[in-house]
């Protein structure tokens, strides 16, 4: 997912805004534009059981 596009300074300067919250997001320069792209981990999601079935008997 891009958060930003543009020039790296604009880029750069929106991920500093974005405090902590920018710290995970990486630059990726792409042609003559610059993207801060938060990783696709984030999305992922952790669907697997923590516990097992439940056993009325």
């Amino acid at each position: 997912m891009s958060l930003a596009v543009g020039s790296e300074h604009f880029v750069q300067k929106v991920q500093e805004n974005l405090g902590v919250r920018g710290i995970g997001r990486g630059i990726v320069a792409t042609g003559d534009a610059y993207v801060l792209r938060e990783s696709s981990e984030t999305y992922e999601a952790n669907f697997d059981p923590e516990k097992s079935a439940y056993n009325a008997n």
